[in-house]
């Protein structure tokens, strides 16, 4: 796919077009576009109305993708490749929620996050979600460290709640806050579960009582909403 690259100091503008304005309209003549707001790499597919906003430091990457479809419009999905811890990727996440959200993206209202996997194969943090959501399964009566389920009810269900109340993802919390919204756990599917032992993070855990054959969920994948901060 081809792509026409666009950066602030390779065009001159006159009259009274801003250059957020110019983009706009060169991407209605030519389609796929990449563009630069301040360190944000802004890639714009029209043809599959995507939108990629990337922020890269050194060997992390950290990419959320938008669609500008009917159906999907206000979502939000992370693509990020780092295995930093969430804290130290709060800046460069910053920036990425501030050009989504800013009025000039033209992008809707967000009302949902798709994190994808807690686990990956390509880590998005240094696992510190999934070692949350193992660690508080282990400490609530819901979860059945015996045999690895819930005590009662669906794994999705028992596992949404777990996270919510546990606030896994507090870091996530944090940054959305910044911006005037909250964010909560809406779904959670295809749970896996496993002895503690077999966790790159059983030490953590063990020096939490947590025995080796206790087991517990460590991955899903996970969805979240986005709403406005209540006062």
């Amino acid at each position: 796919m081809n792509e026409t690259i666009m950066k602030p100091l390779a065009v001159r503008i006159t009259g009274n077009l801003s250059f957020t304005v110019m983009m706009l309209m060169v991407a209605a003549l030519l389609g796929p576009f990449r563009a630069q707001a301040s360190d944000v790499d802004i890639v714009r597919n029209d043809e599959f109305k995507q939108t990629h906003y990337c922020v890269t430091r050194m060997d992390c990457r950290l990419c959320w993708e938008t669609y500008q479809t009917e159906l999907n419009r206000g979502i939000v999905k992370s693509r990020s490749r780092c295995e930093q811890p969430l804290e130290a990727q709060l800046p460069g996440l910053s920036r990425l929620l501030s050009a989504i959200v800013s009025p000039v993206s033209g992008e809707s209202p967000l009302h949902t996050l798709f994190w994808g996997r807690l686990s990956p194969d390509h880590s998005q943090d240094d696992l510190e979600m999934s070692k949350r959501l193992a660690l508080a399964a282990f400490r609530s009566p819901a979860w059945d460290n015996q045999h690895g389920r819930p005590a009662q009810g669906h794994s999705n269900d028992a596992v949404r709640k777990l996270a919510n109340d546990a606030t896994i993802f507090v870091e996530l919390r944090s940054l959305f806050a910044e911006f005037g919204y909250q964010i909560r756990v809406s779904a959670v599917e295809k749970v896996l579960v496993t002895a503690a032992h077999q966790l790159p993070f059983f030490g953590a855990l063990a020096s939490q009582g947590i025995g080796k054959d206790d087991r517990l969920p460590y991955d899903c994948l996970i969805w979240f909403s986005i709403g406005p901060e209540k006062n």
